[in-house]
């Protein structure tokens, strides 16, 4: 049981990093949980299951049948209420709404595997050797009610199960997790989370492989973790997050708010999300995007400093990787250093700004891959200096000439200059003039000339794009080492990014036209941004059945090398389980609607957020209910 009550907690807190809404405050903490009904429950599964057709038809009676078997004595028109209480001796209470008396005690007997015992006017114990509920029936509550818990002190006679679920029913969802928390006891809640990172860092091992760095920034960002977990929980006044299964509209929803306690040091740090546009707040997901994310979000001062540790251990990891390394002559590793130092630099002077502001598209079209991407930052020209420690340190790397015009390369060349310059010449000036968008003369001008018969988005064996500089943009290129590339080269399907730097931004592109996209991104989002700023601090948008066609590429290539017939029969097992899951997945996402939509926003004082699932999503889980009804249930 107390698995259950750290899952769910974790799953609150952790999965999300906000949270929100309840009804009535507590002095023990707690978290409040809403089921919607039984019959709405059944008629959701078996609308998930049948989506995959006559598969689940003929499934569909084995789930009931099992549900069936809990469902004794319980009225399925009326909502359940579960509510973890975590402080003091941790227990579970179980509020369900009862339409017989004798079939649901003798339904709780069954369980427990023992016979009530009425100690009490409506009180019931059921002992075991090892174990003891206590079922507490409320008849003047009418409609009946039933409460199970482990104390008997934690169902007192007075006690109202639906005021704090009645604003979840009146919201419509089918699940919900609630808190509701008042300053009085925040000591408490802090406490619920100190034990619970007892628990798991009682548990933490090096994994298998895992040099000394490695664990110590594991344990570190487990460490920050629970310092979000422990301000969002400790400072939170009210939370929800809230199920949908929307048969109508055919999408799954989960809906968050979180409101924080006045003055808390939470109320502060949501204040100061959001407060200004992005800088790329210009940039939208393209027609070929398979994900697309954009983020705003403030770094208050624990974050700042949760990140400066984090970046210490990070760079001693780096050169001490670089230390030990025969990739480098001596000479090398000394541009290798400057590299490190200088990029952790950047890293520190970007987190100092306050702010993480930035945005990424993955797109693909006909099986080839590209991304490209920015990141706000306080100083552009130190990732100049870095990469002029990598081309010391032997990388491929070509360097803009911060201040010259677009031509000087072809000029020192004694190339003439054209009205149609190349991408390797660094296209129309046109294109990088602040506040003008046009990505398609960009795409147009940026292939007008090719280099040695080949475009110059060509693969990356051609030679990196000439760097260029207009209006304060610096255009470079890197091509990784092979050592370092095979990863991105899997992902992405090139090993070569085109890199552009200006005093506050630094963009990138790799892959299938990076050079037009990298140009067209700058055109986009060179002028500051203008508008509404609607409160967004997070969006993502991406398709799940082309990331898992990505995903398994990448699997094959790192599997390519090793003697699966070394693995052990249950190793072998859990490996056609993924395996098998994967295939169901594809199955499920091929028609298209795969996508997942999460956006979260600070709305004055509080903090609303929905991801929205479409019905291959919702397709994909009902496919998993179906094979645990097949290798499972009979």
């Amino acid at each position: 049981m107390r698995r259950i009550q750290v899952a769910v907690l974790a799953l609150l807190c952790l999965t999300f990093s906000i949270v929100s809404k309840c009804a009535v405050a507590q002095q023990v903490p707690t978290v409040t949980v809403m089921q919607s009904g039984s019959d709405e429950l059944q008629r959701d599964l078996e609308f998930l299951m049948k989506l995959s057709g006559k598969d689940g038809e003929q499934q569909w009676p084995v789930v009931q049948s099992v549900l069936e078997a809990f469902l004794g004595g319980v009225d399925g028109k009326r909502p359940m209420r579960i509510d973890l209480i975590l402080g003091g001796a941790p227990d579970t209470r179980l509020s369900i709404p009862v339409a017989n008396q004798n079939a649901f005690l003798a339904n709780v007997s069954g369980f427990v595997g023992a016979k009530e015992r009425r100690i009490a006017t409506g009180l019931y114990q059921f002992k075991t050797p090892t174990m003891q509920y206590f079922a507490r029936m409320l008849p003047s509550q009418n409609p009946d009610w039933g409460i199970v818990v482990e104390d008997r002190a934690n169902v007192p006679v007075n006690f109202q199960v639906l005021p704090a679920i009645q604003p979840l029913i009146n919201a419509g969802f089918d699940l919900a997790a609630t808190v509701e928390n008042s300053k009085v006891g925040a000591d408490d809640r802090r406490k619920v989370v100190l034990d619970l990172e007892k628990e798991v860092v009682a548990t933490l091992q090096p994994l298998e492989g895992e040099t000394d760095n490695e664990f110590a920034m594991r344990k570190l960002g487990l460490a920050h973790q629970f310092r979000e977990l422990e301000r969002i929980y400790a400072d939170s006044q009210q939370l929800t997050l809230g199920w949908t299964t929307d048969q109508e509209k055919k999408e799954g929803r989960l809906d968050l708010e979180l409101t924080a306690l006045a003055d808390s040091d939470l109320a502060k740090s949501i204040d100061q999300l959001a407060t200004k546009p992005s800088r790329f707040a210009a940039t939208q997901k393209t027609d070929d995007s398979i994900f697309f994310g954009r983020i705003n979000h403030s770094l208050d001062a624990m974050r700042q400093k949760h990140l400066g540790e984090m970046f210490e251990l990070m760079e001693q990891d780096a050169n001490s990787r670089l230390d030990v390394s025969t990739d480098f002559t001596d000479e090398q590793k000394g541009g290798a250093k400057v590299a490190i130092e200088k990029g952790f630099a950047m890293l520190r002077a970007g987190t100092q700004m306050g702010v993480i502001d930035g945005f990424i598209d993955v797109n693909m079209k006909e099986g080839k891959k590209g991304v490209v991407g920015a990141i706000r930052v306080a100083d552009g020209a130190l990732l100049v200096d870095v990469l002029r420690g990598l081309k010391d340190a032997g990388w491929e790397v070509e360097l803009g000439e911060a201040g010259k015009p677009a031509a000087t390369a072809a000029e020192k060349s004694g190339e003439e200059k054209t009205d149609a310059v190349s991408d390797e010449k660094a296209g129309d000036d046109s294109v990088e003039k602040p506040g003008v968008e046009s990505k398609g003369k960009a795409e147009e001008e940026t292939t007008a000339v090719e280099k040695d018969g080949k475009a110059d988005d060509a693969p990356a064996d051609d030679k990196p794009a000439e760097p260029a500089v207009t209006d304060g943009v610096t255009y470079h290129s890197i091509v990784l080492p092979e050592k370092f590339s095979a990863l991105i080269t899997s992902l992405i399907g090139h090993p070569k990014f085109v890199v552009a730097t200006s005093k506050d931004a630094v963009y990138y592109a790799a892959g299938e036209g990076a050079d037009a996209r990298l140009r067209a991104a700058v055109a986009a989002t060179a002028a500051a941004p203008a508008g509404d700023n609607d409160g967004t601090f997070l969006e993502a948008w991406y398709r799940v059945g082309p990331i898992i066609g990505v995903a398994r590429e990448e699997r094959e290539r790192r599997e390519a090398g090793l003697d699966l017939s070394k693995l052990t029969p249950e190793q072998k097992t859990e490996r056609k389980e993924r395996q098998e899951m994967r295939e169901r997945a594809e199955q499920a996402f091929a028609t298209g609607f795969d996508t997942i939509h999460t956006k979260l926003q600070r709305k004055e004082s509080k903090v609303v957020g929905q991801t929205v699932f479409a019905i291959d999503i919702l397709k994909f889980v009902g496919m998993e209910i179906i094979n645990v009804a097949k290798t499972k249930l009979q």
